[in-house]
């Protein structure tokens, strides 16, 4: 199976890109024929001799719109994503701490994102979803289930190409009418995401940040971006580094808390096969 692994490293976030690409060769689809499609500013790109890395100018577009805009990149190479079976975009902070097979896709549907690990617990109101109804992000109270993670989404050939080019369109709308949507790019994937059945959900558990304490060991790690930016996009700064902190104090210590009193079990959930083919919207499983 040939995959083309995508992975968006402007600016500062070159940083990520070694880690990233060694511990996916390691780890990450193993049994699959990968390449990798880089994007980047960046004047030097690590392994970019080797034949499976495509290094593609991308200049800084600044905050928010190098996420934003992501999809508008992937379709400036669609030509050579046709070439490949499946494709799967994974955040430049990213490392794959599990060693997974074909499997994670192949049994999947012909889009996959995961839930995201912040919001599981949440109820359903408090989900940030889209709601200003001018925005093309917008999705119904009705609709809002579940609440994925952009840091992962593939898909097989042909339904990926269709959906990224709905997603490029939407975001396209919106900025012509002066619209920023709430998370961005994530915003328009969870509009996705519910309006549509072709979607792979997985579940919270095959992703992490970093700075959480969770009682699993996941998938993919996400790398404290506060740890290794200096800028961070202007988002960790003043009053909203200080609430981020304080929060995220009372959260890991609520989870050190339920570990230590066996309210959350330690888990490798890579031990549970048959988790990897389930839907979380139609089949919840912790």
């Amino acid at each position: 199976m040939k995959i083309a692994i995508l992975n968006i490293s402007i600016g500062e976030y070159i940083c990520f890109w070694k880690k990233f690409y060694l511990s996916a060769e390691k780890n990450f689809l193993i049994d699959c024929d990968k390449e990798y499609f880089v994007f980047t500013d960046s004047a030097f790109l690590y392994q970019e001799t080797d034949k499976k890395v495509h290094k593609i100018y991308c200049e800084d577009m600044g905050w928010p719109y190098n996420t934003m805009k992501r999809f508008h990149l992937f379709l400036s190479i669609e030509k050579e994503l046709m070439k490949f079976d499946y494709v799967i975009f994974v955040n430049a902070n990213a490392v794959f701490r599990q060693c997974v097979t074909s499997k994670i896709v192949l049994t999947c549907k012909d889009i996959i994102t995961v839930e995201h690990p912040g919001m599981h617990f949440k109820k359903k109101e408090e989900l940030p979803f889209e709601v200003r109804e001018e925005s093309s992000a917008f999705v119904p109270m009705e609709q809002r289930d579940i609440y994925v993670q952009g840091a992962l989404i593939g898909g097989y050939i042909p339904q990926f190409m269709e959906f990224i080019k709905k997603m490029d369109q939407w975001i396209g709308e919106d900025l012509k009418k002066g619209i920023v949507a709430v998370w961005h790019d994530e915003s328009f994937l969870n509009k996705y995401v519910a309006e549509n059945k072709n979607v792979q959900v997985l579940g919270w558990q095959y992703l992490k940040y970093e700075e959480y304490v969770m009682p699993y060991q996941p998938v993919i790690e996400l790398r404290n971006k506060k740890k290794y930016l200096t800028k961070a996009n202007g988002r960790f700064k003043g009053r909203n580094a200080w609430y981020s902190g304080i929060y995220l104090w009372i959260r890991n210590m609520k989870w050190r808390i339920g570990i230590k009193m066996g309210k959350y079990k330690r888990c490798n959930i890579l031990d549970k096969d048959s988790y990897i083919d389930l839907d979380i919207r139609e089949n919840r499983v912790c």
